[in-house]
């Protein structure tokens, strides 16, 4: 039998790992992965797409608290979803009030820049410790994704002058 380098084996087993790793975006929470509840791919360099993310959420209008423009985050306090999406006034409460944690990120075929919308709330967050640990981000069918994609259309349209359908 060939003997196989040991350099050989490990490279393949970091190809093998490497794949067989579900594709995850960044954590807003610190460690823990988060889903998105909205991403694209906008045609338009991550400066110019940051600063339309900038104005697309003073458009919505929604405050900002934290501006990262070195780390391309941009976050919002938490705020009634209501006032945005009427649908979420069939929500319990602690599920209507949500924060926005958007990054900005070259794409890394140089295709623009991948925009990832988190809306993210606090299950427990009435009468319980709050924390990013405790954060959760909405579910595919909560009014929040759906604002999400609202805010990646805004972000689109600032950037590039065109709407996606």
């Amino acid at each position: 039998m060939r003997s196989t380098s040991p350099s050989l084996l490990l490279a393949l087993a970091a190809l093998g790992c490497a794949a067989a790793r579900p594709s995850t975006t960044a954590s807003p929470s610190g460690g823990r992965t988060i889903p998105t509840s909205a991403k694209a791919l906008i045609n338009a360099s991550v400066q110019v797409t940051f600063h339309a993310t900038v104005g697309a959420l003073s458009d919505l209008p929604l405050e900002i608290q934290r501006l990262d423009e070195e780390n391309g985050v941009i976050e919002t306090p938490y705020f009634d979803l209501s006032r945005h999406e009427w649908q979420s006034e069939r929500y319990p409460q602690e599920e209507r009030l949500v924060r926005i944690r958007i990054t900005v990120q070259p794409d890394t075929l140089g295709r623009g820049s991948r925009v990832a919308v988190f809306v993210l709330y606090q299950p427990h967050r009435l009468g319980m410790a709050v924390g990013r640990a405790n954060e959760r981000s909405v579910a595919s069918d909560h009014p929040g994704a759906a604002f999400a994609r609202k805010v990646i259309g805004k972000i689109e349209e600032r950037a590039t002058g065109v709407r996606s359908p």
